[in-house]
């Protein structure tokens, strides 16, 4: 289960409120994706962890005023177009904690994917809400090997979220076009959306999903409201990651 450090991209991007979430998601990561896998994590100060596969990234001051998450849009631009070379690269969030085996040979076969089909801004890899094969919106988009690939139904918004930040791969370029300066995390998900499905110029553009999924995760990590909801998960997983939660966080 372990893979290159120059076979994926794979970005964290990040702020010191949610620096303690980044030890139970490498312990996690390296358990089921593998620590051969470089993690980049664009923050705001060096979390110093040492983890062979943490790469820090030092976001400029101008981009972190008032916090990484508000100027989403902004840091991530400036980073793709000045230090990412890659077409192609999967993002995450450090409360995206894998519990299972990643299955890294059907990752391979969406980045070949989107590689043979330029149009593509987005191939969701884990199973989220309105992504179920059955769901009436959804149609088959195309096949590789043992990944069937399904996009919406003429755009219908109520499909999925078509620009979501939870796990997927990404077309660097289109989103960089989508995307506007001064959107937050969540602003980059709407009016990103929004964009996609009623702007003419991108009416080409396709966002999809890949069955089977890429990897399994919950979210279980509620920084903002100090809580943690442990019983999401199996016992081993709870076991790794107990010893970092803080002290004033709940537990349930």
């Amino acid at each position: 289960m372990t893979s290159d450090s120059r076979e994926f991209r794979v970005i964290l991007p990040t702020t010191q409120l949610y620096y303690w979430e980044l030890a139970p998601f490498f312990e996690l990561f390296n358990r089921y994706w593998g620590s051969d896998q470089e993690v980049v994590v664009l923050g705001d100060g060096d979390p110093d962890l040492d983890y062979p596969n943490l790469t820090y990234f030092d976001m400029p001051n101008w981009i972190l005023e008032g916090g990484l998450w508000i100027n989403f849009s902004k840091g991530l631009r400036w980073y793709f177009e000045n230090h990412m070379e890659e077409d192609h690269f999967v993002m995450l969030q450090t409360d995206f904690w894998l519990l299972e085996p990643m299955k890294l040979d059907l990752l391979r076969t969406v980045k070949a994917y989107m590689e043979a089909h330029d149009d593509v801004i987005r191939v969701g890899i884990c199973p989220w809400h309105g992504s179920a094969t059955n769901n009436p919106y959804l149609i088959k988009d195309g096949e590789l090997d043992d990944v069937t690939f399904y996009r919406c139904k003429d755009k219908k918004p109520d499909c999925f979220l078509p620009l979501s930040n939870i796990p997927a791969m990404w077309n660097r370029e289109l989103l960089y076009q989508v995307w506007r300066d001064n959107w937050t995390g969540w602003g980059c998900e709407q009016y990103g959306g929004e964009r996609l499905l009623t702007e003419t110029e991108f009416s080409h553009i396709k966002t999809l999903v890949a069955k089977p999924p890429c990897l399994f995760w919950k979210h279980i990590s509620y920084t903002r409201y100090k809580r943690v909801v442990l019983s999401y998960v199996s016992e081993t997983n709870r076991e790794v990651i107990r010893p970092f939660v803080p002290d004033d966080f709940e537990v349930h």
